[in-house]
């Protein structure tokens, strides 16, 4: 239903998008370096989660704190029904609010096409993780001091796994040699008190913690504690922990 913007605490809502725009918002994000706050992206394209497949076109942008948007013509097919781009179906945005205040860095995770990254606010995009390699799913996300994590899912021909860069161009594959070899959607969590701390959920069929659903369908997820010890944080520069256990698991 579009983007929505609430003043008052959400008491009440005001719809900031067009009715004539497109409405399937997937996520967003916000530059929150000073001076560039009014500054905010959105995603948009349902590929998984739902029973209509939602289609999306593109990225919106807002310069003026989410009061009006219009979508990134890089990033704009106008083939709605048809997934011909990259931004057709977008996972997450993530703005690196560490870059300099004459760089609008940002990163999209995609459905099939990877990561892409743009430095001037979305004008040109480049591929720099995965590009094309076919992963369903992916997810980004940067730390307070702008190191980034990345996750590619394992049906991704040949960048699969969980990876970690601090310019977004390098990336070291961080992912623990025990970790289960089917993963579908994986998440990323930084921890608020230390970003040295990485958590990641993941779905991992046949592997982890098994819960079910309402309908009796067999479920197995896995949570993974990740802590940076040192250089690239591979090898021995990380520490993995599987906490998959500690995952709830309710009655059913």
């Amino acid at each position: 239903s579009g983007m929505w913007n609430s003043t008052n605490g959400g008491a009440d809502w005001t719809r900031t998008s067009k009715p004539y725009q497109l409405q399937s918002v997937s996520c967003l994000a916000q530059d929150r370096r000073p001076g560039k706050e009014n500054n905010w992206y959105y995603g948009t394209g349902e590929y998984w989660g739902n029973s209509a497949d939602i289609s999306g076109d593109g990225i919106y942008k807002s310069t003026n704190n989410g009061d009006s948007w219009d979508v990134l013509p890089s990033t704009l097919s106008k083939q709605i029904n048809s997934w011909d781009n990259p931004f057709d179906y977008i996972w997450n945005i993530a703005v690196d609010n560490t870059a300099p205040l004459n760089k609008d860095v940002v990163y999209v995770a995609t459905t099939s096409y990877g990561i892409y990254r743009t430095t001037d606010g979305g004008n040109m995009w480049a591929a720099v993780l995965g590009g094309g390699d076919g992963a369903t799913f992916s997810d980004i996300t940067i730390s307070p001091k702008g190191v980034i994590y990345a996750t590619l899912s394992s049906n991704g021909k040949n960048n699969k796994g969980i990876y970690r860069s601090t310019d977004g161009i390098n990336w070291t594959n961080i992912t623990p040699a025990n970790f289960p070899k089917d993963y579908n959607r994986t998440v990323i969590g930084i921890a608020p008190s230390d970003e040295n701390q990485v958590y990641i959920v993941s779905e991992t069929p046949g592997a982890g913690k098994e819960t079910t659903d309402s309908q009796g369908n067999r479920l197995f997820h896995s949570l993974w504690k990740y802590t940076y010890i040192s250089g690239n944080g591979g090898g021995d520069g990380g520490v993995w922990g599987n906490r998959s256990e500690n995952l709830p698991k309710p009655e059913a």
